[in-house]
């Protein structure tokens, strides 16, 4: 038989940890971000110099024909291709794969827009005063002006928006070679179009940064939206759809030939 004390620790409710582990997960990932960041930031001008001594010749080359062939237009290409085989080939994960991924390049590229024309920051070359002139220093740079379009980098919110779903699923997969594979892709591409934007004297280092934690966390986004995943899984099965269920009939029918 339960004494007094037994039933009040019975009774005792469990007590919560105050910060969860996905919790502070996310705080050192914010606390990583800010500290990047602001090492970008304070590299900005040295890098600069660095360019403006070393960028010419093949390199030079090489860093515009990755910033022309790697545009907007350029990355939809490829990810039309690709989906456009998988849709071919009744590859539908890997179709609904490629949506996600085009759909990320697409916000991605439309909200890194949006803040270069809010922010106003000079381009590393720009003959014009250094600064950050925002959206109320006047409508000359205002989305025209390319000297005043400088943060963040676009090509690169693109590049990292459209290969984020690629290594967040990579990430799903237990299997390890798949998400080594997805990841290093994903890395890598992004760097290569980071380097070349800089290099090229477009941006500076605390641009593109900027510009691949946008597109991170904009192929975040689209993944955990569910009723995306729904959509598109209903745009995938197309023809085939799941006959309907018939009824069994009810009490007082013939059912069969008559």
């Amino acid at each position: 038989m339960l004494n007094q004390r037994d039933l009040n620790l019975r009774r005792r409710p469990e007590l919560t940890p105050v910060v969860t582990e996905q919790t502070a997960v996310w705080l050192v990932v914010v606390v990583l971000t800010v500290s990047l960041m602001v090492l970008a930031f304070r590299v900005d001008d040295a890098v600069t110099d660095v360019v403006r001594a070393n960028a010419m010749g093949w390199s030079k080359r090489l860093a515009v024909c990755i910033s022309f062939w790697g545009d907007f237009l350029g990355v939809m290409a490829i990810g039309g291709a690709i989906c456009g085989y998988a849709w071919k080939k009744q590859r539908r994960n890997l179709k609904r794969l490629i949506i996600l991924m085009m759909l990320s390049a697409v916000l991605s590229g439309a909200a890194s827009n949006v803040l270069r024309a809010v922010c106003g920051r000079t381009r590393p070359f720009a003959k014009v005063v250094p600064g950050w002139y925002g959206p109320t220093a006047g409508t000359a740079f205002w989305c025209t002006s390319h000297a005043y379009q400088s943060f963040p980098s676009s090509h690169t919110a693109v590049v990292a928006g459209f290969l984020a779903p690629l290594a967040l699923r990579g990430c799903r997969i237990r299997r390890r070679r798949s998400f080594v594979m997805s990841s290093a892709v994903a890395l890598v591409g992004t760097s290569v179009m980071a380097w070349a934007r800089v290099w090229n004297g477009s941006h500076h280092v605390s641009d593109v940064l900027a510009s691949a934690i946008l597109g991170l966390v904009m192929g975040v986004l689209v993944l955990r939206k569910a009723h995306i995943n729904r959509w598109l899984l209903r745009l995938f099965r197309g023809a085939s759809r799941i006959p309907a269920v018939r009824r069994a009939p009810q009490c007082g029918t013939i059912s069969g030939p008559v």
